[in-house]
């Protein structure tokens, strides 16, 4: 692995003098004090003057942090631009075609998702002011970030070129496919273009959900190292949960957003321009394909990332320790360096992608068993069942928007972990609120008054369930109860 036009190791100051003057175990001669250690041809290719090292990923340009921050933040408002822009338009769209308790909630949904997305931009400005640390850490840190940007413009590629043949296979599959009679009142050929197209979208914001990902985590590591080697313990804290945080809440509203613009264009054309004028519960089954396409994009990214670290790790420890004898995770591997891209990708790409999915999953069964369960009991209004978990979702982005401010460290010698189970018990009783006054507010019925509290109170059990789940994970796994 290199970075720009030269090596990328060794650098000084971040291996130890004791590392870097062990021989390795080869017939070659001993090497002089001083010298950089022998090992791979990377390493043997990293360029040295006198005693002092020159850095290949800066390619001898002079660090300039505010810069960086700058341009980096020019990128991300780019992005974030254009998901307010397709906010907008959709709420736009959305006053036009839907009316009543369906146009007001995918209002209120669209206008979370945005603040949402202001939110995450002011976040990922407070995490970039931060310092980064000595230049031996940023060289290390540019390499992580570059091969893992380079391994997921690969695997991306990849992807998009099986996404089309899999939406073409899709398309056909519904195309010869009888449509079965009282579930959906559209044509064959209606049903396998919306497949095909809401599978694309959710692969490609699912895609989108898992780079933002890595985005952040190849930024923010490094300036969780430095606050660390500063024992800043309360920004490494905060910056570890800030970087995390802005992954999640732009995963769920990117979903959101996807699924609130699929609605909508599919109502649009099919109830409001269609002379085929299919009842508005059935329009979430035509859907499913958005949720098709999040997991598929979820799959290759949790084994690609996941096989590619293991892999790299394998090598690591083989080369390494056993033929060169450096030590594990010494930044003069450069496998070390692809094991580190694979964890960003793995664990980072890979679980944004897989909430999005899940979200996506739960949204889409949570409509079309609303819509479905409105209709058979003759309920007049359907709209609050078929929109609840597009509402509940948005009221998740808001509280948990609130919870991330509240966690932070009132010292160095806290627990992180009380002041991160401080924020999730405050959480989960807004959480508890906020469920308790949507269910009423969207499940009540004249027909079943009573039916809206035992909706409440499975809501009520799932909350609970996760909070006994983190409890007993403490219990268990904890330093503090060994």
């Amino acid at each position: 692995m290199r970075v720009g036009d030269g090596g990328l190791f060794p650098h000084r100051g971040a291996i130890p003098p004791s590392i870097r003057e062990r021989p390795v175990r080869h017939s070659e001669p001993p090497q002089a004090p001083g010298q950089p250690p022998r090992a791979s041809s990377d390493i043997e290719s990293a360029r040295w003057t006198g005693s002092a090292p020159v850095f290949p990923a800066t390619n001898g340009i002079p660090y300039n942090h505010s810069r960086e921050v700058s341009e980096t933040m020019a990128r991300f408002n780019g992005f974030m631009y254009v998901l307010v822009t397709i906010s907008v338009l959709c709420m736009v769209l959305s006053w036009f075609t839907l009316s009543g308790t369906g146009g007001f909630c995918v209002s209120f949904v669209l206008l979370v998702c945005l603040a949402s997305f202001l939110y995450c931009s002011y976040l990922v400005q407070w995490i970039l002011v931060k310092d980064t640390g000595q230049e031996d850490m940023r060289a290390i840190s540019d390499a992580i970030k570059e091969g893992a940007e380079g391994f997921l413009v690969t695997q991306y590629s990849t992807i998009f070129a099986i996404s089309l043949v899999v939406a073409v296979i899709l398309f056909f599959i519904y195309e010869f496919r009888p449509t079965p009679k009282g579930v959906v009142s559209v044509s064959t050929h209606t049903i396998s273009i919306l497949t095909a197209f809401s599978f694309i979208l959710g692969a490609l914001c699912s895609g989108l959900a898992g780079y933002v990902g890595v985005w952040t985590s190849v930024r923010v590591n490094i300036r969780v190292a430095a606050a660390a080697a500063r024992h800043s313990y309360s920004d490494a804290l905060r910056l570890s949960f800030r970087g995390g945080a802005v992954s999640s809440v732009l995963s769920a509203s990117m979903c959101i957003l996807g699924l609130s613009f699929l609605y909508v264009i599919t109502h649009m054309i099919l109830i409001s321009w269609s002379s085929e004028s299919i009842p508005p519960q059935q329009v979430a089954m035509l859907l499913s394909g958005y949720g098709f396409g999040a997991s598929f994009v979820a799959l290759f990214m949790q084994l690609g990332g996941g096989i590619y670290t293991k892999a790299a790790d394998v090598g690591a420890d083989m080369v390494g320790k056993i033929e060169r004898d450096i030590p594990e995770d010494d930044p003069r591997n450069p496998a070390v360096i692809a094991d580190l891209v694979g964890d960003n990708v793995g664990d980072c790409a890979g679980s944004m992608a897989d909430v999005f999915e899940s979200i996506a999953a739960e949204i889409i069964g949570t409509m079309i068993l609303g819509g479905t369960l409105a209709r058979d009991s003759g309920f007049t209004s359907i709209d609050g069942f078929v929109f609840f978990p597009l509402v509940i979702h948005a009221l998740d982005l808001i509280i948990s928007g609130y919870g991330i401010i509240l966690v932070k460290s009132s010292n160095d010698k806290e627990d992180p972990l009380v002041s991160m189970k401080n924020s999730y018990g405050i959480c989960m009783i807004l959480a508890a609120i906020s469920f308790t006054i949507t269910t009423r507010l969207m499940l009540y019925t004249p027909l079943a008054p009573s039916a809206w509290w035992y909706y409440d109170l499975c809501g009520l059990v799932g909350v609970g369930c996760s909070y006994l789940l983190v409890v007993c994970h403490f219990q268990c796994f904890s330093f503090s109860f060994s």
